[in-house]
């Protein structure tokens, strides 16, 4: 494949992670606290085991975070949007995608059992990553984040919904393998395709 292609690749994907997070974030936003990312990260890191597929590049992984995190940010701009509602989740995309692109080369063609392993290690891990971040802003900052302010809830946002996340990653990682390879690289998308996506992206980030 072109080079080329593979920027317009970036964009496409990073443009359909984007309207996920937009439309189905936001659904799952009216759900109990924090379930949504024990969705929302089994559905990135399956986007981005797509992806991996097909071009076989780790370092087109962060690329791809790097495009959803950037449609995300649009909403810093919203008036009466409070920036740590934004974000936090542009945080959070980065911290999932810098673990999968480390961890899923290594783990790709591994058995099955080694790759729950491992795909347990990274929804606990950006959990916890997150956290530690989290943490760090409440020292800067003196505000109060609920979920560091307790045992309960760290254990709970960490280990128990990190698991639950990461039952769900493992079901679609293995569906994800199970893809025709050359299903995967059937697809072309031309720049046109490509911008269009972000845009459609960026407008539902905004709108919703």
């Amino acid at each position: 494949m072109k080079k080329a292609y593979r920027w317009t690749d970036v964009l496409f994907i990073g443009g359909v992670w984007g309207i996920l997070e937009a439309t189905l974030g936001y659904a799952l936003q009216f759900l109990p606290a924090w379930i949504s990312g024990s969705v929302m990260f089994p559905i990135g890191a399956t986007l981005l085991m797509l992806a991996y597929r097909r071009h076989g590049s780790s370092r087109m992984l962060v690329y791809v975070g790097i495009v959803a995190a950037a449609i995300k940010a649009i909403n810093l701009f919203m008036p009466g949007l409070p920036p740590v509602r934004t974000y936090n989740p542009m945080i959070a995309i980065m911290m999932q995608t810098i673990l999968v692109a480390v961890v899923l080369p290594r783990i790709e063609k591994r058995p099955i059992v080694a790759n729950a392993l491992a795909l347990v290690g990274i929804s606990v891990g950006w959990r916890v990553l997150f956290l530690l971040n989290n943490s760090l802003n409440v020292m800067l900052t003196d505000n109060p984040i609920a979920f560091v302010m307790s045992w309960n809830n760290l254990i709970e946002f960490a280990l128990v919904l990190g698991m639950i996340g990461a039952v769900f990653t493992i079901i679609l990682f293995e569906a994800a393998k199970r893809v025709d390879l050359k299903l995967l690289k059937v697809p072309r998308f031309n720049p046109a395709a490509a911008l269009a996506m972000v845009t459609l992206a960026l407008l539902l980030t905004w709108f919703l």
